[in-house]
């Protein structure tokens, strides 16, 4: 599995599946359902769903409000978009994720935080929507973070080198 559901399932994989310290950083909105805490206490991590019909415009405000109130600062943010990655399952709830939204934030330690929220509409074509938001989230691990970071490096290269190679001069951030 590739992209940041590889990253979670790393994170989330790691440690046992009962409450751990440190999972209360983690928010989860008055209403959600289904919610799991697991991780360790380096690594903590919650899942939950939230009734709330896409674009999840309300679990996106909290958790962009309750992280800053917590001391946590944005550092990247995708918006939602099909699903890049599959997921095993292949059919009904653990269908693959048909759009996906996800976000870090860096608190005043350097640590890092992630959420990933997706939804599963399997007939999407019939324009039927699920209204179920799954939300996980989960504070990264040194090495979680090294890995993101040498993958964003990567990207990175790769966006100059295509640059480079198309002609026009390359971003002035090319090589940084």
């Amino acid at each position: 599995m590739d992209g940041p559901g590889a990253l979670l399932a790393l994170t989330l994989g790691a440690g046992s599946c009962a409450a751990v310290e440190g999972t209360a950083l983690l928010p989860v909105p008055a209403g959600a359902v289904d919610v799991v805490r697991r991780g360790t206490v380096e690594a903590p991590s919650v899942e939950y769903l939230v009734r709330e019909p896409y674009p999840a415009t309300g679990t996106i405000e909290f958790l962009m409000r309750t992280m800053a109130g917590r001391g946590w600062t944005l550092i990247a943010v995708e918006g939602f978009a099909p699903s890049p990655w599959p997921e095993p399952g292949g059919v009904g709830p653990h269908s693959a994720a048909t759009h996906t939204w996800n976000a870090r934030w860096r608190n005043g330690k350097g640590r890092q935080a992630a959420f990933w929220l997706d939804y599963r509409c399997p007939m999407e074509a019939s324009r039927m929507h699920s209204i179920w938001l799954r939300v996980r989230g989960g504070i990264l691990s040194a090495a979680s973070v090294r890995r993101l970071e040498s993958d964003e490096r990567i990207r990175r290269e790769r966006e100059c080198t295509a640059a480079r190679a198309a002609g026009p001069p390359a971003d002035a951030s090319c090589g940084k």
